[in-house]
């Protein structure tokens, strides 16, 4: 049973490896749509959200969650 379950782990490590994720916080790497939409989200966190109807906070959501 061990033997088994070494084998199965063992592929995902293996793909883990391959792919690499590169994180960065330099603002200075991130492209210029990631700038944008971030500062987007920044706006709308500072905006007053108890003042809009509910169609528009509907839409703010859409806008922030794509899918």
């Amino acid at each position: 049973m061990m033997m088994l379950s070494l084998i199965v782990i063992r592929p995902q490590l293996l793909q883990l490896k391959k792919n690499p994720v590169r994180v960065t916080n330099d603002p200075k790497e991130m492209p210029e749509k990631v700038k944008i939409m971030l500062a987007r989200l920044d706006e709308i966190k500072m905006n007053d959200k108890s003042s809009l109807k509910r169609s528009e906070k509907k839409e703010v959501r859409k806008e922030v969650l794509p899918n």
